[in-house]
């Protein structure tokens, strides 16, 4: 119970005197993901993969926002704003579900449909079929 009138402090001091009015971009830096981070990092009966993974939305939506320029900075991958979050045990790149066995036709497969697909349209085609016929003048001529 400690914790959380300490969090309702730590709320109340940060928050702003204007609260009844439509947030902003400007109202987005690291602590308010900080604060995001420690609320899904709370007792909610979370499994840390699904805090990591709904941190993970957040996150990307930060930084399509700061590709389009709506955000100055990517505040939601900075240290101090993924630091309540808890660890899950996974590095980078462990996160794959298929067997090599699996993931090897699937990826043969995709490749070559998209092969097929860019040999399509990279193979020039004539917009009428074409045959050379024996003429003495060396014009094609056109079959239908």
């Amino acid at each position: 119970m400690d914790r959380r009138r300490a969090r309702r402090r730590r709320l109340d001091r940060n928050r702003p005197n204007d609260i009844d009015r439509d947030p902003t971009f400007e109202d987005l830096d690291e602590r308010v993901f900080h604060e995001y981070a420690h609320h899904l990092a709370g007792d909610h009966g979370l499994k840390q993969n699904t805090v990591q993974t709904y941190y993970a939305y957040i996150s990307a939506w930060c930084g399509w926002y700061v590709n389009e320029g709506y955000l100055e900075a990517y505040y939601a991958q900075r240290a101090g704003a993924t630091a309540p979050l808890p660890d899950d045990g996974r590095k980078p790149g462990d996160q794959q579900v298929w067997t090599p066995e699996q993931r090897y036709p699937l990826t043969r497969h995709v490749d070559e449909q998209a092969r097929e697909v860019i040999e399509a349209y990279t193979t020039p085609t004539p917009p009428f079929p074409m045959t050379w016929t024996h003429s003495t003048s060396n014009e094609p001529s056109t079959r239908r």
